[in-house]
């Protein structure tokens, strides 16, 4: 384990704190069993991957960087029972000064039960914390001071979210030219936001907060829409997933995978609040809810292995609801594996990413990503 941690400190360096506090959290409860009772400790692992991806501005949507650091750990509590714990953390940096973003930390925990060889039943759970997003943006303003029509707005919405899901999965377990696995599975996520205007240009260009604006409303006519908007809103966002997968392996060495997901909301989830003025992208990390507005999505796959040696290939069509436009991507990931006893290995891999996004009246735009990992087992 020492080799682990001089890899893991070398990429704190440039990821942050928040990478060295989530190794910390994650090795006690990945390693505390083994430390505590070495006899009792039983099969487990750790996942460390750091990636980073741009998507170019557009007409209609600003440019943004993130830089993101993953941290996962994995222990058999029996031979039934397995505990993921998986920990995240991502920064955006802008391209332009209009819009800033606050990190964004997840916190996942998963269980499976797998009674035999062919069934699994998986629960899982997650959270991420309040993240503030502010932008400037034009606004309609009609009436607002003396017939100006237009004004620029200084809005901020905070934002976490709750996740809870299920899923069933089979596999054949055959010892064949073909096994053949399966999966169901559904999960709920619940955001909570509270959005508000923290300040309003007037048409001479000074910017006035909430309280200036009543104040010059009790000199001139403001609209009602104004008005009411100065209180910060409260806006809530249920969404719900389904999910199937079926995956075919051929000869032990190749792997024909398709996944399908469709999505379904308690609310319109265009109709957010007026924070809907500042939408800064369809990505979960650009929106102000942190959920994108998604309605189904496809991804068939194939992998293959080369003795120690593995490659995986995806493309994958995503649709966003009411028309709003439709994601088209591909990935690739290349993985080499160490073995240095029976029980430890590790897996060094690394992924690449492209995507295309088309909406109606709007020129495409294209994002890339790249990610480099490694996995520990015992």
């Amino acid at each position: 384990m020492h080799g682990w941690r001089v890899i893991k400190v070398g990429w704190v360096g440039w990821v942050g704190w928040v990478g060295w506090v989530s190794w910390v959290v994650g090795g006690l409860v990945v390693l505390g069993p083994g430390v505590v009772a070495p006899g009792a400790a039983r099969a487990g692992g750790v996942v460390e991957e750091v990636g980073a991806g741009s998507v170019p501005a557009t007409a209609t949507t600003p440019g943004s960087r993130w830089l993101n650091d993953k941290l996962a750990g994995m222990w058999d509590a029996n031979e039934h029972w397995q505990l993921r714990l998986d920990l995240s953390s991502t920064r955006m940096y802008d391209d332009d000064t209009t819009t800033a973003r606050g990190d964004v930390y997840l916190a996942a925990l998963a269980a499976t039960y797998a009674p035999d060889d062919h069934w699994t039943v998986r629960l899982s759970g997650a959270w991420s914390p309040e993240s503030s997003t502010h932008a400037t943006v034009a606004v309609d303003a009609a009436g607002l001071f003396a017939g100006a029509m237009q004004a620029d707005a200084q809005l901020r919405a905070a934002s976490q979210s709750l996740t809870a899901g299920a899923g069933l999965d089979y596999d054949s377990a055959g010892e064949g030219v073909h096994t053949v696995s399966a999966s169901l599975s559904v999960a709920a996520t619940y955001v909570s936001s509270q959005q508000q205007i923290t300040g309003i240009a007037d048409p001479s260009g000074e910017m006035l907060d909430a309280q200036g604006v009543r104040v010059r409303c009790q000199q001139v006519t403001c609209s009602g829409d104004v008005t009411g908007a100065l209180s910060p809103q409260w806006v809530q966002l249920g969404q719900f997933t389904l999910g199937a997968s079926v995956n075919d392996t051929v000869d032990t060495d190749t792997d024909l995978s398709l996944d399908v997901s469709y999505y379904l909301y308690d609310k319109d989830p265009m109709q957010l609040g007026y924070f809907a003025l500042a939408s800064t992208g369809l990505g979960t990390l650009g929106s102000a809810t942190g959920v994108a507005p998604l309605r189904d999505a496809v991804t068939p796959s194939v992998s293959h292995r080369w003795g120690n040696l593995g490659a995986s290939a995806n493309l994958s069509y995503i649709d966003y609801v009411d028309g709003q436009g439709f994601d088209v991507s591909a990935g690739l990931r290349m993985q080499y594996k160490i073995a240095f006893t029976d029980s430890q290995r590790l897996k060094l891999y690394t992924k690449l990413g492209a995507g295309l996004h088309l909406d109606a009246g709007a020129a495409p735009t294209q994002s890339i990503s790249a990610g480099l990992g490694a996995q520990y087992s015992w």
